[in-house]
């Protein structure tokens, strides 16, 4: 409680932006250790990468887009 009182909204996001990195990090080099310990190809595993990223971002891009279609029709409206 106090040290949300003692910093500021800038040093709150860079620490939650540097977590969220350095747990990305984290997971990504825990992922390829066990599929080496485990004996699963790295082309694979980029592939299934690769695949699990181009779904996520379907998503974001059609968030994206239905965002930019309400801010466009709300300021028609206006």
């Amino acid at each position: 409680m106090v040290d949300s009182l003692l910093t500021s909204n800038r040093v709150k996001k860079s620490r939650l932006g540097r977590t969220i990195v350095l747990g990305a990090i984290a997971v990504a080099l825990s992922i390829i250790w066990l599929a080496d310990s485990w004996g699963v190809d790295r082309a694979e595993l980029w592939d299934y990468f690769l695949t699990s990223v181009l779904f996520v971002g379907v998503f974001v891009a059609v968030g994206v887009f239905a965002g930019l279609l309400f801010w466009f029709v709300k300021k028609l409206i206006r």
